[in-house]
């Protein structure tokens, strides 16, 4: 993690520490569109948006 937040590491050596993510580690869910505004500030915009349907 250092050498990433270093300025001073040269740009391939960190490139070398991009990789994927382990499968199941990430997920996607469908948030409602108040993420979009900065003015938006509280716990429910992590929440999955849950189907009315």
């Amino acid at each position: 993690m250092k050498a990433w937040c270093d300025p001073a590491t040269p740009q391939q050596e960190a490139q070398t520490l991009l990789r994927p993510a382990p499968d199941g580690v990430l997920t996607a869910d469908k948030v409602s569109p108040r993420v979009n505004s900065v003015g938006n500030n509280d716990p429910n915009l992590i929440e999955p948006l849950q189907e009315l349907f």
